[in-house]
């Protein structure tokens, strides 16, 4: 007795398309996948923007002239009739993006003897005019500094009218007061410390006895780039991602293997069934007529014989042509006499066979 294993060909068509289909999504998946993880490197700017704005009063001493206690700023004014001028610094720092850091700011003076119609100077003095205030600033866009100085003018005025009188040099005296910034930028794009320091100045003449020119302001309205590199991204992730893609395009092979082997066996379990059929076509041809329809069975005895050779057998006894269909999936033959119908129903599926073991 010959047993058989079926091979279950019942879904091909519905296996085969889902293969097809998971085939193109982990393609497409593992070539996105792949591209994302050769993005290791990312080109970070920050931009800035700094902006400065300077205010004085310069306060009279008491005289029978002026109502007023102070004078605006950008007027002349007499040496001799200065108490002290008051100084309101504004300053502003933006950046395009979140920084975080600290910033450190201070006033400083400082009175100098400059050579009559040269930049250079035969003596300078520098002074520490307020205390060092810092401060530390997380994920922000701005930082705003304002602050108020009160330059005692005529202390500078005598000390430079005491160097000229001492020496007898001709000499243009000048107090020159500062705004210093220090900001030192961290950022999460770069592993270096980014250091930004600005300085804005105001320049006051001294030893005359008129300040004939305005007192000089040095503002800022600067914009650059703060931070301009290209930098590696997380080595980590981006080897994940890359060998992600390859466990994609390995899904892909052995999806395609599968399809293929699918295929394989199909076909050649096919091929089988139409050998046999061409065999038994070429063989019996004379005793075979092909129908396109067979006749109505209702009534009559049928018979189902195991294999072709028993049908060949009654054929053989009563002398009658074997009526014979195809259809798709299989072929039907069909003798009738008397009222008897032997058919035997060769199928594909019947050669679908994975192991034949013998008993």
């Amino acid at each position: 007795m010959i047993k058989t294993k079926k091979v279950n060909f019942k879904n091909y068509y519905f296996y085969l398309i889902i293969g097809m289909v998971l085939m193109i999504a982990f393609v497409l998946l593992g070539f996105e996948l792949y591209n994302i993880s050769k993005r290791k490197d990312k080109e970070i700017v920050v931009n800035y923007t700094e902006i400065s704005d300077i205010d004085y009063k310069v306060y009279l001493k008491k005289n029978n002239f002026f109502d007023t206690p102070y004078l605006e700023k950008n007027r002349t004014y007499i040496a001799s009739l200065i108490d002290y001028i008051l100084v309101d610094f504004d300053y502003s720092f933006n950046v395009s993006e979140e920084v975080s850091g600290s910033y450190t700011y201070y006033i400083e003076g400082r009175v100098s003897a400059n050579k009559s119609n040269s930049s250079d100077d035969y003596w300078s003095k520098e002074y520490i005019l307020s205390d060092k205030i810092s401060k530390e600033y997380s994920n922000l866009k701005q930082i705003s500094i304002k602050e108020t100085t009160k330059i005692d003018y005529q202390f500078y005025n005598d000390l430079l009218n005491s160097f000229k009188n001492q020496y007898g040099v001709p000499i243009n005296g000048m107090f020159t007061v500062f705004l210093v910034v220090e900001n030192h930028i961290e950022s999460d794009y770069v592993e270096r410390d980014i250091s930004k320091d600005s300085k804005i100045e105001l320049n006051i003449p001294l030893t005359s006895l008129t300040i004939d020119v305005p007192i000089k302001t040095s503002e800022l309205n600067n914009n650059g780039i703060l931070i301009n590199e290209v930098v590696e991204e997380n080595i980590l992730y981006y080897t994940i991602i890359k060998y992600i893609s390859y466990a994609c395009f390995l899904i892909v092979a052995i999806i395609m293997i599968c399809v293929i082997v699918l295929m394989i066996v199909k076909s050649k379990y096919e091929s089988k069934y139409h050998k046999s059929l061409r065999k038994i076509l070429k063989t019996y041809d004379g005793i075979l007529v092909n129908v396109n329809c067979l006749p109505n069975l209702e009534g009559l005895n049928i018979i189902d014989v195991e294999n072709f050779l028993e049908l060949i057998d009654a054929h053989s006894e009563i002398r009658k042509p074997i009526s014979f269909k195809q259809d798709p999936d299989e072929s039907i033959f069909l003798l009738i006499n008397e009222g008897i119908a032997w058919r035997f129903i060769m199928k594909k599926k019947d050669f679908y066979r994975s192991k034949m073991v013998v008993k």
